[in-house]
């Protein structure tokens, strides 16, 4: 898989290959266009959000389930004033153990099958109750919730021919190399340098795939990391 930046998904318990959490977003909060080599399922619970995945834009709205496929690059954002859902990410190595090959197998994206939804809301049960087991129960019912799209919710056409998978390769060793180094003065032209390509070409679509300039992105990942420095020093 090429090595490029994305989201690190820390575990808090190694044997718990599972993370789980709510969030809210407005219409403002930002967003960094990133990819990771988990799967992650979103569970909206209210209001309705746009999500960017590869060159493919849908909705997902409240009772409905997004799943954002291993390696993609996407983003999202509220398209109501506030946006509730809950998110999902199940490792790969979990994956990898059953026999589920989430690198190379792409799911639907949107997902309004009942059972699916069913086995979501379980987990949520489980994870909110906390009762004996209950992280035996959480992965138990991952693996089933898995199995439901391996069954009923693989893509049988994928958009991605070669020309897009180039673009988003080429995105990916952007954003890699803007996260190693925004802390140093840092140019469209030495990005273009870095990934060689063009700069008309690299512009157009890094925008197209991320839903931001360039400038744009290096700004947003400053500002993020700011606040995350001034976050530690007040703890």
């Amino acid at each position: 898989m090429l090595k490029s930046f994305y989201e690190t998904h820390s575990l808090a318990d190694a044997g718990f290959p599972i993370i789980f959490h709510y969030d809210i977003m407005s219409m403002h909060t930002p967003f960094l266009a990133h990819w990771h080599e988990n799967i992650k399922i979103i569970y909206c619970t209210d209001g309705e959000m746009l999500i960017n995945s590869d060159l493919e834009a849908y909705t997902v709205k409240k009772g409905e389930i997004a799943i954002i496929n291993s390696g993609m690059v996407h983003t999202f954002i509220s398209t109501n004033v506030t946006c509730g859902y809950y998110c999902l990410i199940i490792d790969i190595s979990l994956c990898d153990m059953y026999g589920i090959d989430i690198s190379e197998t792409k799911f639907n994206q949107v997902i309004k099958n009942e059972d699916s939804i069913k086995i979501f809301d379980e987990i949520v049960q489980e994870l909110s109750e906390r009762r004996v087991k209950y992280k035996t129960a959480v992965v138990a019912l991952c693996l089933k919730l898995l199995t439901e799209f391996c069954r009923y919710e693989i893509k049988e056409h994928i958009k991605n021919n070669f020309a897009n998978l180039k673009a988003i390769n080429m995105v990916k060793i952007a954003i890699n190399y803007i996260k190693s180094n925004f802390e140093n003065k840092i140019t469209v032209s030495d990005i273009c340098t870095h990934t060689g390509y063009s700069k008309y070409h690299f512009c157009g679509t890094f925008h197209e795939i991320t839903e931001k300039t360039v400038v744009e992105y290096i700004n947003l990942v400053r500002c993020l990391n700011a606040k995350k420095i001034a976050f530690l020093r007040c703890k």
